[in-house]
């Protein structure tokens, strides 16, 4: 049994499902707190206690506050079981009609599969950033289109035109990479996916990059200022264009936890009707 659970909740939450957690397993001899972090501060009701020092973390939200989680459990091996209160949810894994069961078969006995989640990582000037999901880079004021040079370790080069570029892990394949026509990569892959925004010829598509492989981009003829946008939640803007974005898979990963009977193609096929026919 986890004997140390820490909640974590996003700023519009549902109090009614949160106290439904509470009084469960609080009856269970488990000692539960809020993660320690700025973004909990208005939650008062329970002790604050660093995400280290716990055996389990409660996500109460969407895809997104695991991403926010992710930023701050960082290299701890913590792992987050998420309670869904979004939208679609592919990270979160209890859903609200079977909370309660599903805590007696995780938290209390244990029962669960564990998965490691990749993450890369976006490097310039010194100063390296994480992404669980994905990082995007593109013009950050007035819409222009970009010239993109794409190269490697072993010196392949290619170049195309683009309104930007997606990075993906195979967590965030379905995400904003599924949304401009890239590929879903099955949650246990450790490949990395390149899909331009609205290229300018339609013949440039989603790329599978190599692995162990770093992939350098440079961005030229253009005066316009860019940026990279992480997970959606951190924006770093840049002007100068005689910089170079190394991407790489980050040695570091996270751990998320599932109910023993996870499958990954049934969630898929849930949350995006996918290979369902529109015929009734």
């Amino acid at each position: 049994m986890f004997g140390k659970v820490g909640f974590f909740l996003k700023n519009d939450i549902s109090f009614q499902i949160v106290n439904q957690v509470y009084d469960f397993l609080s009856k269970q001899n488990i000692s539960l707190s809020i993660v320690e972090d700025e973004s909990q501060k208005q939650w008062g009701n329970l002790p604050f206690v660093n995400p280290a020092a716990l055996d389990l973390i409660l996500s109460f939200g969407g895809d997104g506050t695991i991403l926010q989680l992710a930023k701050i459990v960082d290299k701890l091996e913590t792992p987050i079981l998420g309670i869904n209160q979004g939208k679609i949810g592919f990270l979160t894994s209890i859903q609200d009609t079977d909370i309660i069961s599903s805590l007696k078969e995780i938290v209390l006995n244990e029962k669960y599969q564990k998965q490691k989640r990749i993450k890369i990582e976006c490097s310039f000037d010194g100063k390296t950033f994480q992404a669980l999901n994905d990082i995007v880079v593109k013009t950050s004021r007035i819409a222009r289109i970009g010239d993109f040079t794409i190269s490697h370790q072993n010196g392949e080069t290619f170049s195309f035109r683009a309104d930007g570029i997606i990075l993906s892990t195979a967590t965030g394949s379905t995400g904003y990479n599924l949304a401009a026509g890239g590929p879903i990569l099955p949650y246990k892959s450790d490949l990395l996916v390149l899909t331009p925004i609205c290229p300018y010829k339609y013949k440039v598509h989603s790329l599978i990059l190599p692995r162990n492989e770093e992939t350098y981009i440079n961005i030229t003829k253009d005066d316009s200022p860019y940026g990279i946008t992480i997970d959606g939640q951190q924006f770093i803007e840049f002007e100068d264009l005689n910089k170079i974005l190394t991407i790489r898979k980050s040695s570091r990963t996270l751990n998320i936890i599932y109910p023993e009977d996870f499958n990954f193609y049934n969630i898929i096929q849930a949350k995006l009707n996918f290979g369902e026919s529109f015929v009734n």
